[in-house]
């Protein structure tokens, strides 16, 4: 048996192939890292919600407007559902990973070594007995795997009475198989849910006669919808975390200015003329494969007009400067500075923006972080307003956009005063 392999999910964004590696023992977002599965789930989301948003109250969609909120939400919510799979697949490959070939060698060799020393040996033993019943007991919340957990049991019990680990050995190559099976199943249903992208459809269509005949086209795409979210449910079926206890750090946004669109993703993209690279070719690939949908909008990057209006201290922790910084003057600070304070994609979007623009609308996966608000403050004559995608449990309607404008420059008196990062201050009037 060789070391397990990693576990690899292969996305597949507008034909291009977006491979996502995990071998980690911990499943834990870091800060400044990038996953491409959250990267692709926001694009989609944020697109469904541009269009959806220009589409809505369009007389012209009137008789199919019911649709267009059922298709919404399950295409907000497939995605959704897909980082939740995502999160449960790569916490139970990180709890089996430390079982390879090196691990199972190394009990035969300690128990054959011990085996004259019957205290010891027991001891010993005991403690990988005991380990063994940790890691089941830990992925029995994994339905998906209780066939493959049963058989980990029973090799457990053999273990106990005969000391011989070969059936955990095999049990465990067994879990990985299944889980990778998971994983290959999940990224081949949403790469095909992404192929069938009707939105972009809905955003170019404005004769009545098409958008009539969208409607079967609609029910058709919210009952497929409805069977494929069911599929995903299944693969985390019992497992109860839910993905954004912890904030993932990628975050993704659309921009409309007057007649101009941009994109943005979060992180170390550069494009400058300091040190740090002028690239990101994991970023690119992926920035890439989403601006193949969409006609008309350009990429901005981490560049030197990106603008700052804080320091960060930690990853729960900002100092608000009081002014301005330009990313120009600190293009020679080293790359993880630059990542913490100036990667966020809607700041990246405002350093392009014409100062001439007078109503600016962006759309983005989450509420803009407190490193964010200072600059989406609308300057005179100047409206900028953010959609951001909501939950909302209850009857029929999950997911809704929340507006929100930012009115109140209050963050310059806040010089020495610390926030916790990512969430709204009282210092700000937010709608």
């Amino acid at each position: 048996m060789s070391n397990l392999t990693p576990l690899k999910f292969n996305w597949k964004y507008n034909r291009i192939e977006l491979p996502e590696i995990f071998n980690s023992r911990v499943y834990k977002r870091s800060e400044n890292v990038f996953e491409n599965s959250d990267y692709l789930a926001q694009a989609n989301e944020v697109y469904c919600a541009y269009v959806y948003q220009k589409r809505v109250n369009d007389p012209l969609y009137r008789d199919i407007k019911d649709r267009l909120n059922e298709l919404y939400n399950y295409s907000i919510s497939l995605n959704e559902e897909m980082l939740a799979c995502v999160e449960c697949l790569k916490s139970a490959y990180a709890e089996i990973i430390q079982y390879n070939d090196a691990f199972f060698n190394e009990v035969r060799v300690t128990l054959k070594r011990l085996e004259k020393d019957e205290k010891i040996f027991n001891i010993k033993k005991k403690n990988y007995d005991a380990q063994f019943k940790e890691t089941s007991r830990y992925l029995c919340c994994f339905m998906i795997l209780q066939d493959s957990i049963e058989k980990l049991n029973d090799a457990i019990v053999e273990f106990d009475k005969t000391s011989n680990v070969n059936k955990v050995e095999q049990s465990v190559i067994l879990l990985k198989k299944k889980i990778q099976s998971h994983a290959d199943f999940l990224a081949r249903r949403m790469s095909s849910i992404w192929a069938r992208n009707l939105w972009k459809t809905i955003e170019k269509t404005k004769s009545q006669t098409v958008i009539v005949n969208l409607m079967p086209k609609l029910q058709s795409l919210v009952d497929k919808s409805k069977s494929d979210l069911n599929d995903l449910n299944a693969i985390r079926k019992g497992y109860k975390r839910y993905f954004y206890d912890e904030k993932p750090q990628s975050c993704y946004a659309l921009c409309v200015a007057d007649d101009e669109k941009f994109f943005a993703l979060s992180g170390n993209d550069y494009s400058s003329s300091g040190i740090p690279p002028t690239s990101n070719k994991d970023i690119d690939a992926i920035a890439d494969a989403i601006g193949l949908s969409l006609k008309g909008f350009t990429q901005v990057t981490l560049n030197d007009d990106t603008k700052r209006y804080a320091t960060c201290l930690s990853s729960s922790e900002i100092y608000y400067d009081g002014r301005e910084t330009l990313r120009k003057d600190e293009r020679f600070a080293s790359v993880n500075f630059i990542g913490m304070n100036y990667s966020c994609c809607e700041r990246k979007i405002l350093s392009k923006i014409p100062s001439t623009a007078k109503n600016i609308s962006l759309f983005i996966r989450f509420k803009p972080c407190k490193k964010c608000l200072p600059a989406m403050v609308g300057k005179l004559n100047q409206s900028i307003e953010s959609y951001v995608i909501s939950e909302q449990i209850g009857y029929i309607q999950r997911f809704f956009m929340t507006k929100v404008i930012v009115k109140d420059r209050g963050y310059v008196n806040l010089n020495n005063y610390k926030v916790e990062r990512y969430e709204l201050n009282e210092s700000f009037i937010v709608d």
